[in-house]
């Protein structure tokens, strides 16, 4: 499967708080993005009014989509990341590759930064 872009489908950046509490999940913000391949893609945690994007636009690989943060259920400043495929009431998730300098990696580790 390949996912070089797709079409942004939801943001929700009018959060501003965090914790590490489940109490505080519905207030991560996000945004979800759909892939020609069917699958799509959440990522959370994105700062109050981070987003890059909005609901429509199409983004392609590499493109900036927001500012990570600390929103939601969160204890730090970071980015989730899950792709899934749709279903109901089930979806599944799907393992994610990354090109990251060069190398395929399927892991990616604490405190690292990335480049592709």
């Amino acid at each position: 499967m390949c996912r070089p872009g797709g079409v942004v489908a939801e943001v929700k950046q009018d959060s501003n708080p965090g914790c590490p509490l489940s109490t505080c999940k519905e207030q991560g913000n996000y945004i979800v993005i759909f892939h020609e391949d069917g699958t799509y893609a959440t990522y959370v945690h994105f700062r109050h009014e981070g987003s890059l994007v909005q609901p429509g636009q199409t983004v392609t690989k590499g493109q900036p989509i927001g500012y990570s943060g600390n929103t939601g259920w969160s204890s730090g400043p970071h980015l989730h990341f899950e792709v899934d495929t749709p279903g109901e009431p089930d979806k599944a998730t799907v393992p994610v590759k990354f090109s990251a300098g060069g190398e395929v990696v399927d892991q990616l580790l604490q405190g690292q930064r990335y480049t592709w």
